[in-house]
């Protein structure tokens, strides 16, 4: 021990200077660690099925979520539809229920689907029972699920009409539509690839304000 002491005293500061040296290299180390930890991007892919997608057709980019067995990012042409994207990726999982999704829905560009669990379905179903679903937008807690359907309960949507499902006759009912217009309504729809907001007809000749003012509350996108 007194051995020990006095070869402590004699080199006391060359052992501080290692043991300050030693702690340094282990805080940079550590530091530089947490940096390139911090640093690293999320493992995010976009999913490209080559037998289902035909490179010279126009093409959408969705993302499905939820009880389907490869949920994320997917890109497949523009005609497929809801049922396609629960198919290419990778299907249903056993705790799966469509009841509130419309299966035969076409995709379109940035779509967010989720696919509920049987559990989901029913508490969002329980305190209606016997409710009927109608093709309508809508949106679920938290996301909007662009899959999702609503209850034909409300009466103040079942009684507009939907500029991305009227025909050329349903949308020349409307107040100041004609022909001319209606023509030119669905034109945009198709050049779009549907609407998402009501104020987009102002971007169609022939309607401003005036004439969108006449039929605005009867229709919905």
């Amino acid at each position: 021990m007194e051995i020990f002491l006095k070869y402590f005293k004699k080199y006391y500061i060359h052992i501080i200077i290692i043991v300050v040296i030693f702690l340094g290299s282990i805080a940079y180390i550590y530091g530089k660690g947490s940096d390139d930890f911090d640093n690293v991007e999320p493992d995010i892919e976009l999913n490209v099925p080559k037998d289902e997608l035909n490179e010279t057709e126009e093409f959408v980019i969705f993302d499905i979520k939820g009880a389907v067995k490869n949920p994320g990012a997917y890109k497949l042409n523009k005609d497929k539809r809801i049922y396609d994207a629960i198919r290419v990726s990778g299907g249903l999982t056993t705790n799966a229920d469509t009841t509130l999704i419309n299966l035969s829905k076409k995709l379109v560009d940035e779509m967010v689907i989720i696919i509920h669990t049987k559990e989901q379905v029913y508490d969002y179903t329980k305190s209606e029972p016997t409710i009927i679903y109608k093709d309508v937008e809508c949106n679920c807690p938290e996301l909007k699920n662009d899959g999702c359907v609503s209850d034909e309960t409300n009466d103040k949507l079942n009684n507009k009409l939907s500029l991305n499902d009227a025909t050329l006759e349903e949308l020349m009912e409307l107040p100041g539509i004609g022909e001319a217009k209606a023509k030119s309504i669905i034109e945009y729809r198709n050049e779009v690839n549907g609407f998402t907001d009501i104020e987009e007809l102002l971007n169609i000749k022939g309607i401003g304000e005036t004439v969108l003012a006449k039929f605005k509350d009867l229709i919905t996108i």
